[in-house]
């Protein structure tokens, strides 16, 4: 939840992981019992982006986001970047 949370911010804090996929190179690329596993390993690709938020402003805003999060119609998916951000 907190993955998600982190990723759904307006400035996103963590990458998705299709996103550290894109960033791999092709030394990265690893394949295990038919399973696309290939993950960025030069973290220096990975864009740190600026965060201003306190931590007392996330945490409130973490449970804001999941008070009102309509669990019964969304899925939470920390694979993809949500098509609002693409």
């Amino acid at each position: 939840m907190v993955l998600f949370f982190l990723q759904r911010r307006t400035v996103p804090i963590l990458p998705t992981l299709d996103h550290l996929k894109e960033l791999a190179g092709p030394l990265d690329k690893s394949v295990i019992e038919g399973k696309d596993c290939t993950f960025v390993s030069d973290f220096t690709k990975i864009q740190v982006q600026d965060n201003t938020e306190t931590l007392e402003q996330l945490l409130k805003e973490f449970f804001e986001f999941y008070g009102t999060f309509t669990f019964n119609r969304m899925s939470l998916n920390f694979r993809r970047t949500p098509s609002s951000q693409r």
